[in-house]
C-alpha cells in the first residue's frame, strides 16, 4: 500500500472528510494519515502499510510537516481492510490545534512509523481539515 501512496495518479488522491475524520483519500478510501476531532478529543490514524505490528502494543510515530516534527504515542490495531496494521493515538490538547493548522497550511508531510516512512501530499488538506477544526480541542 505504501507504493500506492507514492505512485497513485494525482486524480486518485485527495483530502476529504468522512464523518468526524479528515484524511488523505486514495482511490476512495482514507489511508496514510487521518485526523478525527469530536467530543473535545482529537485522534490520529496512520495506515497504508502492509506490515503486521503486534496488536495493542504501543509505538511512537512521527509526522513532520514542512520542518516541524510531531511525535505521537499510538497503539497498533489490525487493519480491517487489509493484511497490515494501523496505528491510532490520541492527540493532546496542546498539540491538536497547532498540528491540524500545520497540516492545513503545510506543503509537505512525512510520516515515520515502525513499519517505515512515507510522504503525504497536503494539497487540499486545508479545506478538509478546516471542516473538523472547530471540533478539535483547544489548548
Amino acid at each position: 500500500m505504501l507504493s500506492s501512496l507514492m505512485a497513485a495518479p494525482a486524480a486518485a488522491q485527495s483530502w476529504r472528510v468522512v464523518g468526524d475524520m479528515a484524511g488523505l483519500s486514495v482511490d476512495g478510501r482514507l489511508t496514510g494519515l487521518a485526523v478525527a476531532c469530536s467530543g473535545g478529543r482529537a485522534e490520529i490514524t496512520l495506515s497504508g502499510f502492509d506490515t503486521k505490528l503486534q496488536g495493542g502494543e504501543r509505538y511512537t510515530a512521527g509526522v513532520t510537516v514542512d520542518d516541524t516534527a510531531y511525535l505521537f504515542e499510538t497503539r497498533a490495531r489490525d487493519d480491517p481492510r487489509g493484511p497490515g496494521s494501523i496505528l491510532v493515538g490520541a492527540i493532546s490538547k496542546q498539540v491538536a490545534t497547532p498540528f491540524v493548522e500545520a497540516l492545513r497550511r503545510g506543503r509537505r508531510a512525512e510520516v515515520a512509523t515502525p513499519a517505515g516512512h512515507y510522504r503525504i501530499p497536503l494539497s487540499g488538506s486545508g479545506k478538509a481539515l478546516g471542516s473538523i477544526l472547530p471540533a478539535c480541542p483547544a489548548p
